[in-house]
């Protein structure tokens, strides 16, 4: 007589999968968690630094300008002086980028490609106080107000290498915000800017504020969806060890 085996046989799921195959989305996991403790910290910290230097540093105008010694740091807040001269149209600064075509990813989704190919950032005058202050060349563009656009057809000819083009820059009347440190200029003290924003200080402050305000949250976030592929990792992993 036959006898049957009453225990049932026990089926155990084990990952198919190689380790590195496992790994690879604990990597990547990391990776979003690393870079959004980098975003929510030192982000932060370099945003609520840069608000501070520029509420600390002095406002200068042109009276006070000449004063200053020479390699004094400060400020400028005022507008474009109409005696600066326009270059491109009414642009009297401004960087000129070219349209390299468009990029699609998966989803369809089209992110069009715009190279810089000229920065013009001569020297300035601004109204600050009841005088005009003199930005030396060669600074750095920052939340520039106007674009223009040669072309409303956007177009790439690779053959040729020539596309549309767009320029983003200043013209006079503009408010500008710059910080810099003083030099001597052919007529008088000049101020050697890092950046020319478009803004007043105060609208300056308040946007860096409102980073160092959302950096945090931003870093939070990338570590959020950086649980997610470790998460499936560790799921693999427990599969393999049952």
């Amino acid at each position: 007589m036959h006898r049957w085996n009453s225990e049932p046989t026990a089926m155990r799921s084990r990952s198919s999968l190689p380790t590195f195959a496992i790994l690879i989305p604990a990597l990547v996991g990391l990776g979003l968690m690393m870079l959004g403790t980098l975003i929510g910290i030192f982000a932060t910290a370099n945003a609520t630094a840069t608000a501070e230097r520029a509420e600390r540093l002095p406002v200068f105008d042109a009276a006070a300008l000449d004063r200053r010694a020479l390699g004094t740091e400060g400020a400028i807040d005022g507008r474009i002086s109409d005696r600066s001269a326009p270059h491109y149209q009414q642009l009297v600064a401004y960087t000129r980028e070219e349209y390299r075509g468009s990029d699609e990813d998966d989803d369809g989704n089209t992110t069009q490609r715009w190279v810089e190919d000229l920065r013009h950032t001569p020297l300035v005058l601004v109204e600050a106080g009841r005088g005009l202050v003199e930005i030396r060349a060669g600074y750095e563009l920052r939340s520039p107000p106007h674009t223009l656009q040669d072309d409303e057809v956007l177009f790439w000819n690779g053959l040729t290498g020539e596309g549309t083009r767009r320029y983003r820059g200043f013209i006079a009347g503009d408010a500008v915000f710059a910080i810099g440190r003083t030099v001597a200029g052919p007529e008088g003290a000049q101020i050697e800017a890092e950046f020319l924003y478009g803004g007043t200080r105060a609208g300056y402050i308040a946007e860096q504020r409102r980073t160092a305000a959302a950096t945090p949250w931003i870093g939070a976030l990338f570590g959020v969806i950086g649980l997610i592929p470790l998460g499936i990792s560790a799921w693999q992993l427990r599969r393999r060890m049952r």
